[in-house]
């Protein structure tokens, strides 16, 4: 929790994204208070933040996502630029539009991020489309909505990143989900349609899910979630049901995790529900458990959801994190 006197403590307790890269080392990143990263040992913090008149501090103190390549950079995507972090001196680069190190990049607002196969760095932006960086020529590449070209992507504001184990790239957006296929740069798009049977329920995408049975799970905004079978293209819809109190808590999905029993935790605007693995058989007879504030949550906002090796799951919430012993 956030304690204003004690400088070890969490620098805010609105915490949007969380991460934990492969040393172990959870890394916390806050609307207002830049980046928090976990001493677990100690139960202390250290604090990254924008610092003015310092060109290496973190460009901006609104962090909406974490990702550690395959070379251990850590990428930091925020409000005002892109970040890459050296843990050795302590140091940011930033990447921003218009920049010498950084042509071709078309956003400052980067909202998702991933890897893949080929080294490629992928970023999602928010109004610049989705990002292609080649660590060897340092250039941007942006692939954008094209309202002439059906196989181009189908908004330019994007909210997640998934990379299959095909190297393709689910893109979810603010309108419609896209496959991705960077060979070709091209895109499959999947489209909400009103009073149409459709794999999706709502065209607000937040995140994104491949479960070990290669099912796509995508939340949204206000349509609950679409679990996706990319092979039949056929899609089951979970939904709030305010008559059936076993159904899923709210329609609002920040963040699904499977974890290392198959069971699925999914983080809402109102609360934690679970979904174990036996209670998957059948779509129709769904029980979800529900966690809240009343059964201990910290706050009943979930934007974030990790494993820890000892099975733990670590929450990021808007009033702090919380750490389940499950």
């Amino acid at each position: 929790m956030f304690e204003p006197y004690n400088r070890n403590s969490l620098g805010s307790n609105f915490i949007y994204s969380i991460y934990r890269d492969r040393s172990g080392i959870f890394w916390l990143g806050t609307m207002g208070a830049g980046i928090n990263k976990l001493d677990s040992q100690k139960n202390r913090f250290a604090h990254y933040a924008f610092i003015p008149d310092n060109p290496n501090s973190l460009s901006h103190n609104n962090v909406f996502s974490l990702y550690e390549d395959s070379r251990g950079i850590l990428w930091i995507g925020t409000y005002d630029g892109l970040n890459a972090f050296n843990r050795e001196t302590n140091q940011f680069t930033h990447y921003k539009v218009g920049k010498p190190n950084a042509p071709g990049m078309t956003s400052n607002r980067i909202f998702a991020i991933c890897e893949d196969g080929d080294g490629y760095m992928w970023f999602g932006s928010y109004g610049g489309g989705l990002l292609r960086y080649d660590p060897n020529t340092s250039h941007f590449v942006a692939y954008r909505h094209n309202p002439n070209d059906p196989m181009s992507l189908s908004n330019d504001n994007i909210t997640s990143l998934l990379k299959t184990p095909d190297n393709k790239l689910w893109v979810g957006t603010l309108s419609g989900l896209n496959c991705f296929d960077p060979q070709l740069g091209q895109c499959d798009r999947y489209l909400y349609q009103p009073n149409k049977p459709n794999l999706l329920p709502d065209d607000q995408i937040l995140c994104l899910l491949l479960d070990h049975q290669n099912h796509l799970w995508v939340g949204t905004q206000s349509g609950g979630i679409a679990i996706i079978d990319p092979e039949s293209k056929q899609s089951v819809f979970l939904q709030h049901d305010p008559h059936n109190p076993n159904s899923l808590v709210s329609n609002r999905i920040f963040c699904i995790h499977e974890d290392h029993n198959y069971n699925i935790w999914i983080g809402t605007d109102y609360g934690l529900d679970l979904l174990t693995t036996a209670q998957r058989s059948q779509w129709n007879l769904l029980h979800f458990q529900h966690f809240t504030e009343a059964q201990g949550l910290p706050n009943h906002v979930i934007y974030g959801i990790l494993e820890d090796s000892r099975g733990r799951l670590w929450l990021s919430t808007n009033h702090g994190y919380q750490l389940s012993a499950k």
